[in-house]
């Protein structure tokens, strides 16, 4: 059975300005409003949600869609290539480098003051690409694995199972954590201040015992890393761009 799914224009006048949105009318009980990383405002309403009842609920959350939107648009962007040329700035644990292409007989990669040095046979696109994220995903395992070793000796006392660790690109979560006790990490992190990575790695471990975001989970996370409301804050402060 396909669901039916209604989308249109939504438009919220506020001061004199216009904020475009997109209304999506689809079978769900409750009306949501979203905001995502390119500003786009979303609004999910119930296939028999009236008008006059849309345009009260979004009023009342007109002031956060604006505060949401000045707050994703004062974000640091971090730069992240796109053709994989020399002269091309790349990001690596919150420091901007410049991608240095070299032709050579193997491929390899470091980094040298603010350069991002990448050797490869043939410089190609598609090729450097292929050695830049094999690169990244290499200093991923082990960076993200050095700060997880380091969160679970800070809770040694709490009798904590070593979790798996799995790391792979995900669009909208930093981290995740199973009840089974697998930990996934977004690959996408690699790019980010070391402060951030062990926040989120921190965090998901503190849901190995409380798999909620309860007071009692709040307060173990504090007992761990007494910082970390600092430390999202600098987080959310940041945002990718290819």
């Amino acid at each position: 059975m396909v669901k039916r799914v209604l989308k249109a224009e939504y438009i919220i006048s506020d001061n004199n300005q216009d904020i475009h949105c997109t209304l999506y009318r689809k079978s769900c009980k409750n009306l949501r409003i979203a905001v995502d990383a390119n500003h786009q405002v979303k609004i999910t309403a119930p296939l028999r949600a009236s008008d006059s009842y849309i345009s009260e609920v979004v009023k009342g959350k007109t002031g956060w869609i604006i505060k949401t939107i000045l707050k994703l648009q004062n974000r640091q962007i971090l730069p992240l290539p796109c053709e994989y040329i020399s002269g091309e700035k790349s990001s690596y644990l919150g420091k901007e480098y410049t991608l240095n292409i070299l032709i050579g007989k193997r491929a390899h990669v470091s980094l040298l003051n603010d350069e991002l040095f990448v050797q490869v046979k043939t410089s190609d696109a598609d090729s450097v690409k292929r050695v830049v994220d094999k690169w990244y995903r290499g200093q991923a395992e082990k960076v993200f694995r050095e700060y997880l070793d380091k969160g679970l000796a800070i809770m040694s006392d709490h009798d904590l199972l070593t979790p798996m660790l799995k790391i792979r690109n995900m669009k909208n979560r930093w981290g995740s954590c199973t009840r089974s006790g697998i930990i996934t990490l977004n690959l996408r992190l690699i790019y980010l201040p070391e402060v951030c990575i062990e926040y989120i790695i921190m965090h998901e471990l503190c849901h190995l015992r409380y798999l909620n975001h309860s007071r009692y989970f709040y307060a173990f996370l504090y007992s761990c890393m007494p910082d970390w409301k600092e430390r999202k804050k600098i987080l959310e402060g940041y945002r990718l761009m290819h």
